[in-house]
């Protein structure tokens, strides 16, 4: 009988801000905790600047050995934040809004009587093949995307 094979993943930190010190990556230790309690073996972990053939280049790369890539960064989406580009871009598909990811986005800012605008729309745009993940923390989702299905 074939041993089963196990699930893998990679998390690439992306981020100059790590990369120069300014900021302590907190994300590995809990997401390398998270997959391996969901039988998730991370077999890989790097950390690239924030430049947009790097991230490219390590999206293509990972996903080719790896079942899961998981992108996290330093402080979040920014004015300057490159990263759902480049992950689209690695996945040769366009960037777009999810309908479910802007309704709850929306209706958060609109609790807190905040402007649902076009610069925090953008910031949310994910690859067309990522479907959002929900966070219990943050009205902001994840982004989860399938690398089997989105394969060039």
């Amino acid at each position: 009988m074939e041993a089963e094979k196990p699930i893998t993943a990679c998390v690439l930190i992306i981020g100059n801000e790590i990369l120069s010190g300014r900021t302590q990556d907190v994300n590995l230790n809990y997401l390398a905790k998270g997959l391996n309690e969901a039988g998730v073996r991370l077999m890989e972990a790097r950390v690239i600047p924030d430049i947009a053939d790097a991230i490219v280049v390590a999206v293509n790369e990972v996903r080719a050995k790896y079942d899961y890539v998981l992108t996290t960064g330093g402080i979040g989406p920014t004015h300057d934040d490159i990263t759902s580009e480049c992950v689209a871009r690695a996945f040769g598909v366009p960037l777009i809004l999810h309908p479910e990811a802007a309704r709850v986005l929306e209706a958060s800012y609109r609790e807190r009587g905040v402007e649902f605008n076009a610069w925090r729309k953008c910031r949310r745009a994910r690859s067309s093949c990522a479907t959002p993940s929900r966070s219990r923390r943050a009205s902001a989702s994840g982004t989860s995307t399938c690398s089997r299905a989105c394969r060039r």
